[in-house]
């Protein structure tokens, strides 16, 4: 999901669909979209280089799912996650070995234990398509951006073969496809895919999940991309759908006519254009993503933000409907930690963060309470951290670091502490999804601070321009932690490294 994209304004009238054929309502399968990476626990796993910390995390989560399942009767068959990566890696910022995690490996082992027997999950398993991280990166760098995604397809075909009654389909790419570099791969990837697994006997479907827009576009002979489109349309066994009637500017009451316009009119194009197929099939179509914001705030006061009620009532509409798509995922299973990216354009990005039926803690459901507050977990509190770091009269970007005990000087902080998120180092200083927070910036960063997860935050900052040599500089220890409240404001400051950060 891309907050940035908006479509063409569509009319709302809903146009006559009888007379297309959909889905019997008993052959509907509905999923949810699903990222490990929204928890503190799976952030931890991944900065201390621990699998175990992130296998337990996804278990969590699966639990979760699980348990809403089982006691709410509207959710029962929600019995399959769509996720965006087949594999995690650790940020091997430690002295440990960077590990890799197989999410269908997990999921699997989830499903093995004896108490989930009754709440089996399938698993839609994206690929992601990696982008090099700069502009005119050079060839050295497309080159480590090809390794990411080899081992990803790799990762997913591997996965296939050990896991065939576990993977219903494969989602290579996510509203990217406008991506020169992505697009210029993204044919071959999934033809690879495909190969590979017919010489192996599997029949696993294969295919591609991009924006509503550029749907409309690889399914209409008569745009300007469709013939750039064609190259992935005719290697796909199905396209996936992202359609959202939020970003279309459409309002919470008129959202689900609007969404039906959409699919009606994407059906109807698939239709038209089987014409120009060797195959006369129209192609077949997926959801893979649709929901409705339930918070965040816009910087235009004449938008109305998102609320818990509008979330409610599409995610209900959604659960209910009938006949019309025969598969559909929604977005997503988890609110997200507030990303770099989003917290550079805070207030209006944050809206990204709240699409999730849990709060990011797992603690709390839209679903339980529709007049309830989210309630995050005792001591996760989100906090404005306001970086006013200067070393030699330079202001310095930061990086907070978690430690599992006060400061002392018997840590060993590059294997005990870790960067919030997972991510650090030369790399994410320079990309879009840093951990940093840049000089003389605010970042609004979700911590624990009831000491469950670790018990203070160490400080360091860059002492170089290219943003690879860190120095700790301060910290803020466990009973300045706790007397944190939500969405405070800290501002931190240089000095000496066993005092404190705050102003």
């Amino acid at each position: 999901m891309k907050s940035h994209i908006h479509w063409l304004a569509k009319a709302i009238t809903l146009s006559f669909i009888s007379s297309i054929a959909f889905a019997n309502s008993t052959d509907i399968i509905k999923g949810v979209n699903y990222d490990p990476i929204h928890s503190l626990e799976f952030a931890k796993g991944m900065g201390l280089d621990n699998y175990d910390i992130m296998k337990a995390a996804i278990f969590m989560d699966l639990d979760r799912l699980a348990l809403l399942r089982r006691t709410s009767p509207d959710f029962k068959n929600i019995n399959q996650i769509k996720t965006f990566d087949s594999i995690y890696f650790s940020s091997h910022l430690t002295s440990r070995p960077q590990v890799q995690l197989d999410i269908a490996k997990v999921v699997a082992e989830w499903n093995a234990k004896k108490e989930n027997a009754d709440y089996q999950i399938s698993l839609a398993l994206g690929v992601r398509e990696f982008e090099s991280p700069w502009n005119g990166c050079g060839d050295n760098c497309k080159n480590l951006t090809q390794i990411e995604v080899n081992a990803a397809i790799s990762a997913a075909i591997d996965a296939a073969k050990t896991h065939s009654n576990l993977i219903n389909r494969i989602i290579v790419g996510n509203e990217d496809i406008k991506n020169d570099e992505i697009r210029g791969r993204l044919s071959k990837d999934i033809a690879l895919i495909k190969t590979a697994l017919a010489q192996a006997g599997f029949t696993i479907p294969v295919g591609t999940a991009q924006e509503y827009g550029e749907v409309a576009q690889m399914l209409d002979p008569s745009s300007a991309a469709y013939a750039k489109y064609q190259e992935i349309t005719k290697n796909v066994d199905f396209i996936g759908a992202n359609i959202y009637s939020f970003w279309a500017g459409t309002s919470s009451n008129d959202a689900t006519i609007a969404f039906e316009t959409s699919w009606t009119d994407l059906a109807r194009a698939a239709d038209r254009q089987a014409a120009y197929t060797p195959s006369k099939q129209a192609l077949p179509l997926i959801v893979t993503e649709e929901g409705w914001p339930s918070g965040g705030i816009f910087k235009d006061d004449s938008i109305k933000a998102p609320q818990p009620y509008q979330f409610k009532s599409y995610l209900y509409y959604w659960i209910k409907r009938l006949n019309l798509v025969p598969m559909s995922y929604f977005f997503e299973l988890f609110d997200r930690l507030p990303s770099a990216n989003e917290a550079r354009q805070l207030p209006d990005q944050n809206i990204e963060s709240y699409w999730g039926i849990f709060a990011a803690d797992r603690t709390s459901s839209i679903v339980d309470d529709l007049n309830k507050p989210f309630d995050k977990t005792k001591g996760h509190l989100i906090i404005s951290f306001h970086n006013q770091i200067i070393s030699y009269s330079i202001p310095r970007a930061a990086s907070l670091y978690a430690c599992p005990d006060d400061w002392n000087s018997q840590i060993k902080w590059q294997d005990d502490c870790y960067p919030l998120y997972g991510i650090a180092g030369p790399v994410a200083y320079l990309s879009n999804d840093s951990a940093d927070i840049k000089a003389n910036s605010v970042r609004n960063i979700l911590i624990d601070t009831s000491g469950t997860i670790y018990k203070s935050l160490l400080i360091s900052y860059y002492d170089d321009d290219n943003g690879t040599k860190l120095v700790p500089v301060c910290h803020i220890n466990f009973s300045a932690l706790q007397k944190l409240t939500d969405h405070a404001t800290v501002t931190l400051q240089g000095g000496n490294l066993d005092g404190s950060c705050l102003i």
